[in-house]
């Protein structure tokens, strides 16, 4: 049997439930407090499986090591057992505590789920749940105690059913599949999304997270949005409301149409609404003002002064008596909102070169009915500034005082340019500013990682648009010379105050030299590299450990390298380049593989005005033929079955540098 394919992309990182080494004492200690909540799963009293359920759903959040006792008492086994329990508080309870294990382990639990039949409990309280839900709204008369109860338990139950089918989601494809033939599903999410009184907010933010996993490159979820026009209307109309809304139930609802603009993208035959077709070009402009309108300096001071207030780790403290917990949770959510709202951009800047020339990528101003529509937008989003009413959660709201003074992006129907156009002449300067660290601050409350993922986003975006604007716009089209301009502003932004500034951060640095790539790449000559760039480039290569760093320096060494009139600047990366070749087998293959095909594309030509007075003086040509077995070599090292991508791109270069060193010695002849 194939194994399955994942589906998870940006799940945390989860401890190991079993590989923790513990003092023994510990042990004990954490099992007097596991076993006899355990064991009160199968009690004859209904109030004791409850309280059993509850107390699990408590105690899988406090530490790895409880998590792991839990684990191994077979608990998951038994809630899911539950969920089909005679008492309605039970199966409530017991699915809140399969949804936190599922959110604290992932994976591997949520296989162990799903090989338990879980879905067939949960698919059977999706109708359940609506019909409910549909007689509150309706306000159909309580007729039994059981529909007091149930009406009582009903918003916490959907949350619990919702999260954990989102969790269940994100595994694999053949949890998805099923999932996919749970048909009220997906009518289920849009009945509770357009709740926006009756449903809690917390509520809505999980039918919009779910949803949003379940429309990822999953053409049936979007198919059922798009067949009931409904959907789609309510949809587009929450993603034209970012000020009425919760922000990152805003930013999941863009997500979603990004999701649903991928999907036709892929397969246009499925719709011919504009307004889904064309989602990206209608939900970019608010994205952009959404993550620019946030003061990301204030919203980190405000979270270091009520992270200040919370009690120490380990205090046991009734959630009522810390009112501060929830409001850090709502500043945990709109730095969440900022991220996604980021990598939805960068999505969108990429998704550019899915489309052709013809629907308006490089040119062609949008019609006088698309005008007519933006404007109206703008309107219907404009919140009353005399009462400041909005819709939704009021403690969700971003508050003024972490707004930035309004400084909106123009809509691109009203701007007349295509989405890349308008990326590069309205987004990029935001995202300079957003991929530019915040002031340091050693207080331990300071959310230094939820900035630096900001940062890091808004640097995936920036590159995104790099590369695409290389892959997309004809070199004869007045957008190149707008994007050469544009370009060598960034280039020396990345030099001068990302790369100093993330030294230290490995991650962040290989985002930035990615972005620096794709600059290079694209504008070549148009840029201009100080040696202390290169110097820069060549010293950071020594420093780090990241393989996949140094790729990307190699490359960005060899798009300078090619400029014409640097013949010093291409000697002194020339010899680098050759000095790892040459350096095997201590230099890492891929990093190898790199500096061969830079190599081929910098010397391809002698009539390179660098070519003589660097690759023949400097008798390039002999060291390559000396490293050329150790290469062999090499590649022989590759497991292809484990390494395939590497395997073939190692032979590919071993193959090219035969036929190189043959080609360069005959060149001049």
């Amino acid at each position: 049997m194939p194994r399955s394919k994942s589906r998870q992309k940006n799940r945390k990182n989860r401890v190991n439930p079993t590989g923790q080494a513990t003092d023994n004492a510990e042990i004990q200690v954490a099992k007097a407090k596991v076993l006899p909540v355990v064991s009160k799963l199968s009690s004859a009293d209904a109030g004791e499986r409850s309280w059993s359920c509850a107390a699990i759903a408590t105690l899988v959040t406090s530490d790895a090591q409880t998590r792991k006792l839990l684990l191994k008492e077979g608990v998951v086994s038994n809630l899911v057992d539950r969920l089909t329990d005679n008492s309605q508080e039970v199966v409530v309870e017991a699915c809140g505590a399969l949804r936190n294990i599922a959110s604290e382990e992932g994976f591997e639990v949520c296989r162990e789920m799903w090989a338990k039949n879980i879905l067939t409990p949960l698919g059977a309280a999706v109708p359940k749940l609506s019909s409910v839900i549909s007689d509150i709204i309706f306000k159909k008369p309580v007729t039994t105690p059981e529909d007091e109860i149930t009406r009582k338990l009903v918003w916490t139950y959907a949350e619990n059913v919702v999260s954990l089918i989102w969790s269940l989601s994100e595994t694999t494809e053949d949890i998805l599949k099923t999932i996919n033939k749970m048909s009220p599903l997906v009518p289920f999410i849009m009945l509770i999304l357009q709740l926006e009184d009756e449903a809690p907010a917390t509520l809505r933010l999980a039918a919009a997270q779910c949803l949003y996993t379940l429309t990822d490159d999953n053409e049936f979820a979007v198919q059922q949005l798009i067949e009931d026009s409904a959907y789609a209307d309510l949809l587009v109309s929450m993603a034209q409301k970012p000020q009425q809304i919760p922000p990152l139930t805003f930013a999941l609802i863009c997500g979603i149409l990004h999701n649903i603009a991928d999907t036709i993208a892929k397969k246009p035959t499925i719709t011919l609404r504009d307004d889904l077709t064309h989602a990206d070009q209608h939900i970019l402009p608010h994205l952009v003002n959404f993550v620019n309108s946030i003061d990301l300096t204030a919203l980190a001071q405000s979270y270091m002064e009520i992270g200040a207030k919370q009690p120490a780790e380990g205090t046991e403290i009734d959630i009522k008596e810390n009112p501060h917990a929830d409001r850090l949770s709502q500043l945990d959510s709109q730095f969440a909102a900022s991220h996604l709202a980021l990598e939805i951009i960068a999505g969108i800047a990429t998704a550019v070169q899915g489309v052709s020339e013809e629907d308006g990528i490089i040119s062609g101003p949008a019609d006088e009915d698309e005008e007519e529509d933006g404007e109206e937008d703008e309107d219907d989003e404009v919140m009353d500034d005399e009462h400041g009413e909005h819709i939704g959660d009021e403690d969700d709201a971003l508050p003024e005082e972490l707004m930035q003074e309004d400084d909106r992006v123009p809509d691109i129907s009203e701007s007349s340019q295509s989405i890349l156009a308008w990326l590069i002449t309205n987004v990029t300067s935001i995202l300079v500013r957003l991929a530019t660290p915040a002031p340091s601050n050693n207080h331990p409350g300071w959310p230094t990682e939820h900035l630096k993922t900001v940062n890091l986003r808004a640097i995936d975006a920036l590159n995104n648009i790099a590369w695409t604007s290389d892959s997309v716009i004809p070199r004869e089209a007045d957008l190149w010379g707008t994007w050469q301009e544009q370009a060598g502003h960034l280039w020396k932004g990345c030099y001068t105050t990302l790369v100093p500034a993330f030294s230290a951060d490995e991650r962040l640095l290989e985002a930035v030299i990615g972005f620096s790539w794709g600059i290079a790449k694209g504008v070549k000559g148009a840029v201009d590299v100080s040696a202390g760039e290169v110097q820069t480039l060549i010293q950071m290569y020594n420093k780090v450990q990241s393989v996949d760093l140094k790729v990307k320096a190699v490359g960005v060494l060899g798009c300078i390298a090619q400029q014409q009139n640097q013949i010093a600047q291409n000697k002194e990366i020339g010899s680098f380049l050759i000095s790892q070749i040459v350096g095997l087998p201590h230099t890492p293959t891929p990093v190898v593989v790199e500096a061969l095909n830079v190599i081929y594309d910098v010397y391809s030509d002698a009539e390179f005005d660098y070519d003589e007075p660097v690759f023949v003086q400097l008798n390039f040509v002999r060291a390559l033929e000396r490293a050329r077995n150790n290469v062999k070599a090499m590649v022989k090292a590759v497991d292809r079955r484990r390494n395939g991508d590497l395997r073939m791109r190692a032979d590919e270069a071993y193959e090219n540098l035969v036929a190189f060193v043959e080609y360069k010695k005959s060149e001049r002849d």
